[in-house]
């Protein structure tokens, strides 16, 4: 889970950084949703496989 979390962290800084004007916000939010959405998922998977 905190490597899906790093890696939406490092997804978001990087392309903030080769984007320009209002695209870097738009994309680096869209980046650090779809990241939660993996860790939320990665969770869920982990949680049900390992038992509550």
């Amino acid at each position: 889970m905190a490597v899906s979390m790093a890696l939406s962290i490092t997804v978001a800084m990087f392309l903030g950084r080769v984007t320009t004007g209002w695209r870097p916000f738009a994309i680096g939010f869209a980046s650090t949703v779809l990241g939660a959405g993996v860790a939320t998922v990665a969770y869920a998977v982990l949680k049900s496989q390992l038992g509550s």
